[in-house]
């Protein structure tokens, strides 16, 4: 993304961010190519996978000098989201963002509940993933540093700089693993961005209605909404979320016992119940 559109306001760059015309056909909209087949360039094209095994240490609370403490010389990254669930606990994304770099590793955020950098933009507040982490710096990130088997001699790090991570993930990832989605699946996302902000806003709206009529209700015990002034995180969020935009997700709770609970939720007219 260039500097211009930093400057840009989320309404203009949902629209015009990252486009421009097809280099074979300038269309101006995202071309569908009813492919996900291409020809390589060569006869032979070797390819490794990578067994990658993972540990993590969870840390308790919100304090940068408690993720510090947690950090060792194996810790390749810190992983928070923007907007935690169900307390809806928002991280202190660009102080995490300094610790992380005191310590030569990326911020990576969870942006679920930032409803596509629309109420959050962890990006421009430090986080590094998807972004501009420098992998080089720290000696700890050997893939983005050395060449990878079947790119030949290809560095992803001297080559693509800042963008290596945005790079590597489409070119060697999806080649060895193969998650590409269908070709309309892919479409559709992209032109949906064009309204995702008048969407985000009616959500919020919605929510912060609910969220004040449920807390003058006099059958609800309780109501968990970052927008109502009584949430321990509601000070810090609006630091950093979009203008009169809280989100869309509330939780609350009904005076009685489950039964009284399952009874509110069976007699809902215009929701349903669901799991994911």
């Amino acid at each position: 993304m260039t500097d211009l559109n930093r400057q840009l306001q989320f309404k203009t760059l949902q629209v015009h961010a990252c486009q421009s015309p097809g280099p074979t056909t300038t269309a101006r909209a995202v071309a569908i190519y009813a492919s996900t087949t291409f020809v390589l360039g060569g006869s032979t094209v070797a390819s490794s996978l990578r067994a990658t095994f993972t540990s993590v240490k969870f840390v308790l609370g919100d304090d940068p000098e408690t993720f510090e403490a947690a950090i060792d010389e194996r810790t390749k990254a810190i992983y928070v989201k923007s907007i935690g669930n169900p307390k809806y606990n928002t991280a202190p994304i660009p102080n995490l963002a300094k610790v992380a770099h005191k310590n030569g590793i990326p911020l990576i955020v969870d942006n679920t509940f930032g409803i596509g950098g629309y109420l959050v933009r962890p990006i421009s507040l430090g986080a590094d993933i998807v972004g501009k982490f420098d992998r080089t710096r720290s000696g700890k990130f050997s893939s983005f540093a050395e060449p990878p088997v079947g790119y030949h001699g290809l560095v992803f790090a001297e080559t693509f700089g800042p963008s290596a991570f945005s790079v590597k993930l489409p070119m060697e990832l999806l080649g060895d693993l193969g998650p590409a989605p269908n070709l309309f699946g892919a479409f559709l996302p992209i032109k949906g961005l064009e309204t995702l902000s008048l969407r985000a806003q009616r959500r919020s709206d919605n929510a912060s209605a609910l969220a004040t009529r449920l807390s003058n209700h006099p059958k609800v015990s309780w109501v968990s909404y970052l927008g109502l002034p009584n949430h321990e995180y509601h000070e810090r969020v609006k630091e950093f979320l979009g203008p009169n935009a809280f989100g869309g997700v509330l939780s609350f709770g009904i005076k009685g016992d489950t039964t009284v609970a399952s009874q509110a939720v069976d007699n809902l007219r215009s929701c349903q119940s669901s799991c994911e």
